[in-house]
This record gives structure tokens, sequence and C-alpha cells, in this order.
């Protein structure tokens, strides 16, 4: 049988033109990480122009509009705690459906709570990481408020198709401008906590800024939140340095993989030189910076001293698309064919070149 929740209705009045905020429910294992300080400390930050026309925020435990049909409920997960269809965030620890929606008919915005139990593991650190999390998705959530605001005359449907793509962008620079300052001058102790534990799988000093979800980045599995939470399963499951540190190199590498990474990479072929996936990456990097034959040479060999590494395969296959030699593309094609032939024929297409 799941926990109960408790109707709270606490209502917090909103003063200088800020909208008002309830708790709606409360539990033993539902947890709100950003309380309504956190969240009217962040909206005090905020030009006040963008709050105009919010009426409230709520804090509660499912969303009102983000429906589950049968497709969705088959990727969530069950909470133990009170049976809500989520995600499991973070090891122990569950979200809804969605974190945070915009409500338009209410004008309103609700921030969702996380279900874990009381006792987890780390709570104080993994609690200013889900604070980060819940703030970001609250400047998110006014951006869509702002977005839908100002278009009150655009076609319904080609609003809401541009308007996540628009709340992503403001979400990164805001969540930059106002939420990480807030949390590294008030919390000081635990984000210190948190960017330590970071820094200890990765390997290397991590800003809150590196965290921040990017418009480009937002469905990539490892980039922004998604890399905590990947790094947080790998440290659960006893990962070794070698494979969190690896998962940092990716992480990184979307976000920025330019010449700046080389010295990381090649540090970490020093120490774990029979890591293949991290040769590939630095063969990646050179082809960013227009080094494509020395990129093909080294690739080449490691799919000789490597054939089962698809990604290598991988990569020598792009590196022959870029160098734009068809006969030598075809030929890594049908050599990439012998090994992995259920994928070779649509990745490469090479009958349509």
């Amino acid at each position: 049988m799941p926990f109960e929740l408790d109707l709270a209705y606490r209502y917090f009045e909103g003063t200088d033109g800020l909208p008002s905020l309830m708790i709606n429910e409360v539990g033993e294992y539902l947890h709100y990480p950003a309380s309504p300080d956190d969240i009217f400390a962040v909206l005090r930050r905020l030009p006040r122009e963008l709050l105009v026309g919010l009426n409230h925020i709520d804090l509660m435990h499912e969303p009102e509009t983000h429906l589950i049909d049968e497709a969705l409920r088959a990727t969530l997960v069950c909470d133990p705690y009170y049976e809500r269809w989520g995600g499991d965030w973070l090891p122990g620890v569950y979200c809804a459906s969605c974190l945070g929606e915009y409500v338009y008919a209410a004008k309103s915005i609700a921030l969702l709570g996380f279900a874990y139990d009381p006792a987890l593991p780390d709570r104080v650190m993994w609690e200013a990481f889900l604070r980060f999390v819940a703030l970001s998705t609250l400047v998110h959530e006014v951006a869509h408020h702002v977005d839908l605001r100002d278009k009150p005359d655009m076609d319904p449907v080609l609003l809401i198709a541009r308007s996540e793509d628009v709340a992503e962008h403001y979400q990164e620079r805001w969540t930059a401008e106002y939420v990480v300052p807030y949390l590294m001058e008030t919390y000081p102790g635990e984000m210190a906590l948190f960017l330590h534990w970071v820094e200890e799988h990765a390997g290397v000093p991590v800003s809150l800024e590196e965290l921040i979800p990017e418009p480009s980045l937002q469905d990539n599995e490892i980039a922004g939140h998604a890399f905590v939470r990947e790094m947080a399963r790998l440290a659960a499951s006893g990962a070794s340095p070698a494979e969190t540190r690896m998962l940092y190199l990716r992480f990184r590498a979307e976000r920025m993989g330019d010449a700046t990474m080389l010295p990381l990479v090649e540090q970490y072929i020093r120490e774990y030189p029979g890591r293949v996936e991290a040769q590939v990456l630095m063969a990646t990097l050179w082809m960013e910076m227009g080094m494509h034959e020395g990129a093909r040479s080294f690739l080449a060999s490691l799919v000789k001293r490597y054939p089962q590494h698809q990604t290598a395969w991988l990569a020598l296959i792009e590196c022959d698309g870029l160098l734009g030699d068809e006969r030598r593309f075809r030929r890594t094609c049908d050599r990439y064919a012998k090994f992995f032939p259920q994928s070779a024929k649509e990745l490469c297409n090479w009958q349509s070149l």
C-alpha cells in the first residue's frame, strides 16, 4: 500500500509584485527541495516585468496538465512511496512525469516534488543538487509564461511547438544569471559539498555553470542534469574511476569538444591506455580541429587492433565522409558491414552515394 499524502494548502502571500505560492500536498516521503523562501528569492532577482500576469506558484505532487498515456507510461517507473508514475531521478529519488509545468488557463506555475526516504544517504548533498534542478525548472516555466503571455494571437499549435525551444533558451540564460549566484551565495557549504562529489568522480573541478541544461542538448543522455544523474548511477553501482572519468570526458565533449579538451583526454589515456573509447574521443577532437588525415590514420590503426569496437568504426566512417573520398568511404563501409551487418546498410547508405 502506498503512503498517504496530506492536503496542506499552505498559502504564502507574494509581496512586492511577486505571485503567491501554495504548498498543495505534504508527506513524509514527499520533498520540495526549493522552499518558498528559495522561490521568492529567485523571483526577486528576475526583472519584475517577467512576472506580470503570473498569478501563483504551486508546489504539488502530480502535474495538472501533463497527462500520461499508455505509450508514455511504458517509459516511466512507479515510485515505491506514493505509486506515482514518473522517473527515477537519482538512486532512491523519484520525480513526477515532469519537473514542472506552466498552466496557461490559470497563468500559474507548478513545481513537482520529489519522493525519497528522509534517511536518504548524503541527503544534504543531493538536496543541494535537487534545489538547483527545481530552481532551474522554475525559470524555465517563467519563460513559458512570458512567451505565451506575449503571443496571444499566435496559432496555439505553432506556439506550443516553439515555446519549448524559447523556454530552454531562457532557462540556460536565467539559471546562469539568477539561480547559480543565489545558490552559491545562500548555500555555499551545501553547493561546495555537491561540487566536491562531482569533482571526485569526474577527476577535475566542475563548476555549477557547467551543469546548466543547454538548449541544444536537452534530450542528451549525459548533458546538464542528466550528466549528474548518470554519474550518480555509476557511482552507486560501484563503477571504477576510469568509468566515471570517461563519463565526464563524454559530457565535456558534448558541451565543448575542442582543443581545450585534448590535455584532459591525453592525461586520461596515459592513465588508462586500454580505454579505446578515450582514444576514439581524441581522434574525434582532431576531426573537430580539422586534422582529418591524422585522425583517419589513427582510427584506421584502432579498428585494425580492435575490429569489434563499433565506436571506432563509426568514427572512421564519419572521418572518411568528411574527407570526401567516396571510394575509401565505401571500402570502409564494406569492412564495417563484415563485423556489424545489421546496422551497416542503414548507417553507411553507400548505395545512394
